[in-house]
């Protein structure tokens, strides 16, 4: 029972003057309901005498006890419920991001904080169990109330809520628009919190090297202004975040004005088809809205307050794992003799920290690593438990002073007709050379680092590959090398302009010492794109398990991964604006049954009953499901084929195999669609074919 109709069923107590003794014949709109129940309470009063508006008013009592409890039980018991669900949440993801900190290589540390990974670990955990998890119960309910409430209010009076359902976008349009900055702010709070944690923990490390050399007013400052500006972050984002609920219950209450001025003006001019009491009530149900859209704003404030730690949080539990396990390890029970480094390499990236290492250690011996900070000692002292795993097998391009370590790949003449990657280069020609005479295409940033130009270079770079055959790995004999000369580079996405060279396939078996036969893989192009899936189970069937055969999407799992998450975020995003529109649906019927009041009365003159009428406006939303529907699945078709044949969408960037989105017409999706768009087209013509059904017209009126 809402409070809000609580004055006119007292009034039936204090004034038996507005007693109701008539009992509605049937029950078709919020009027009728509203009658019956001032009917009861009136016959309450009547049949028992002098007690009766006493009686009445404990019944009322009661009612309203009854009510208040039942939504406090079953308020308890929705926080019973999420409890568990939210707590067990945080305990999973603390539990992963620990054990994935100890996954983690030593080398992911020397490029970390250790300030700004326990701010993670603590500070973004809680973060996001106060935001996003907390606002769990907000999504779930609240949306649920203001669909009810909405529902119940198009039910009362479609006219009206028609000038809701223009208002209320606008609102949230505002709210969301005010919010956006939020994330970004919580994110740079996040850094600073980290700066100040490195900081204390680099002062509680080294204080007495702090007080040896009176550097406390150094890092005093230091802290001070990391804590300044963490100080006006954390001020902007809880004024923004504060203002969620007075603008929501501000911009509520003006549309609670607008509602009572032209909702006032049609029932004062007859023409809203409700009385005085229906359209006191409809108010009074709508301000219930008011405090779940309150609720809703400030979980969605606080949903983008936590989505920087998410952010965050996700940065290491996503961090690649560098050093896994070596299956065909051999397991020492015993240290005999000595450790020995032969002909060791090591880089972190693209930058060489160690070059052919030979080392001895002898069983029982002390060895000091001694040399300048950043030589490598640490790294090299690392690489005995296996911190980090030794790089032996990519090439090194050296252009005199310049040198990086890059991915030799050698292609054979065919390479240009399975792949686009000619297509992408920038300066020069896509020309491998023979084995004589190499030739290299460089990606955009190894030609950035080692200083070369196609074709301006006065002498030729040297690349240098490990010697499979070598015996002793204490001198040059570990490496082969060669001159080549740049024919030209190339740009597409960093990862791969940071990482790849291109040579013709002869060289690169010739300085490994490759036979004939020997290759490392084999890309295949196919004429028809639609057999991928059954010659790659023909190829993989006919080589065996020893080898791995993948198509383009599974060379690219991480890309499409995204699109198929993409894809269902778009699906869940369109289907809320269907709902949306699914409410102007309602009006446009609404107002075609209101306009065709005569109609209706003449065909039930002529023996049409509730149920006849009722499958008319039905047939009505149908066609316009089917009109509407077919339309955009018609135009989705001629896309989704021009996508497919021409290629328009390019992706940004390109990539070695794809450079265009991929578009795929399954019919299941649109089987998927079409039964989403006639759903909620019938569910939202059945509101006022309902109502056609029900309402009694005079062919006199």
């Amino acid at each position: 029972m809402s409070l809000g109709t609580l004055p006119f069923f007292l009034g039936l107590i204090f004034n038996p003057e507005k007693l109701v003794l008539q009992k509605p014949a049937a029950i078709h709109g919020s009027t009728d309901l509203f009658n019956y129940v001032n009917y009861e309470i009136s016959n309450l009063i009547v049949t028992n005498g002098a007690n009766g508006p006493i009686l009445a008013l404990a019944f009322i009592c009661v009612i309203i006890i009854i009510s208040v409890l039942l939504k406090n039980l079953f308020l308890y018991l929705s926080y019973y419920v999420l409890a568990p669900i939210k707590n067990s949440i945080m305990t999973r993801l603390r539990q992963e991001l620990y054990d994935k900190l100890l996954q983690l290589p030593i080398g992911f540390f020397t490029e970390q904080r250790k300030g700004d990974v326990m701010s993670r670990m603590t500070n973004d955990i809680g973060e996001l169990e106060g935001s996003v998890v907390g606002a769990l119960e907000g999504f779930i309910k609240d949306p649920l109330n203001i669909i009810i409430i909405l529902a119940t209010l198009i039910y009362i009076s479609p006219a009206l809520s028609l000038f809701l359902l223009i208002f209320l976008p606008l609102t949230g349009l505002i709210i969301g628009r005010i919010s956006r900055s939020l994330k970004k702010q919580s994110n740079e709070a996040a850094i600073m919190l980290g700066e100040a944690l490195s900081v204390l923990d680099e002062t509680l490390g080294g204080l007495r090297v702090i007080k040896a050399f009176n550097a406390e007013k150094i890092l005093q400052g230091r802290f001070n202004n990391t804590n300044n500006e963490l100080f006006h972050v954390r001020n902007k984002m809880q004024f923004r975040r504060d203002l969620a609920s007075p603008l929501s219950e501000l911009l509520g209450v003006m549309v609670l004005c607008g509602i009572l001025w032209f909702g006032g003006r049609l029932v004062l001019a007859g023409t809203a088809g409700l009385k005085a009491e229906g359209f006191i009530m409809y108010v009074g149900i709508f301000t219930q809205i008011i405090n779940p859209a309150k609720a809703l704003s400030s979980s969605f404030y606080n949903m983008q307050k936590g989505t920087a730690a998410i952010t965050r949080i996700e940065e290491i539990l996503n961090a690649p794992v560098k050093v896994d396990e070596n299956v065909d390890g051999m397991l020492l029970s015993t240290f005999r003799s000595c450790i020995e480094f032969k002909n060791v390499s090591f880089s972190y990236d693209d930058k060489v920290i160690l070059k052919n290492i030979n080392l001895k250690i002898e069983k029982g011996k002390t060895l000091a690593l001694v040399g300048s900070s950043g030589a490598g000692k640490s790294t090299l002292a690392d690489l005995i438990p296996r911190f980090h795993d030794v790089t032996e097998e990519k090439a090194v391009l050296v252009n005199n002073e310049y040198q990086s370590i890059i991915y030799l790949k050698g292609v054979d003449s065919n390479y240009t007709l399975v792949s686009g990657l000619a297509k992408h280069v920038i300066k020069g020609h896509f020309t491998p050379g023979t084995v004589d005479q190499p030739l290299l295409i460089l990606g955009a940033g190894i030609e950035n680092a080692v200083g070369a130009e196609p074709g301006m270079n006065v002498s030729p770079l040297t690349v240098y590959l490990p010697n499979l055959k070598a015996t002793n790995f204490s001198g040059l004999d570990a490496l082969n090398s060669y001159n080549a000369n740049v024919s030209g580079s190339f740009t597409l996405q960093q990862d791969f302009d940071n990482k790849y060279a291109i040579t013709n396939i002869d060289f690169v078996k010739y300085m490994l010492d490759l036979g004939p036969d020997q290759f490392s893989a084999v890309e295949v192009a196919l004429f028809n794109a639609d057999q991928t899936d059954q010659v790659k189970n023909t190829l993989q069937k006919q080589l065996g398990l020893g080898f791995k055969v993948e198509t383009r999407y599974q060379q690219n799992q991480s890309l499409y991964s995204v699109m198929q998450v993409e894809k269902w975020v778009i699906y869940a995003i369109l289907s809320l604006i269907l709902v949306v529109a699914a409410f102007n649906m309602i009006g446009a019927l609404t107002m075609l049954v209101l306009e065709k009041q005569k109609d209706i009365a003449v065909l039930k003159a002529m023996g049409a009953d509730e149920s006849y009428i009722q499958r008319i406006f039905l047939n009505e939303g149908f066609v316009l499901a089917v009109v509407g529907g077919g339309s955009g699945i018609l135009i989705a078709v001629l896309t989704c084929a021009l996508q497919i044949k021409y290629k328009l969408v390019k992706l940004a960037g390109g990539s070695f195999i794809i450079d265009y989105y991929p578009v795929k017409m399954v019919p299941t999706d649109f089987l998927l669609v079409a039964a989403t768009v006639m759903l909620i087209s019938l569910l939202a013509a059945w509101i006022p074919s309902k109502k056609a059904g029900q309402q009694d017209f005079s062919l006199k009126s």
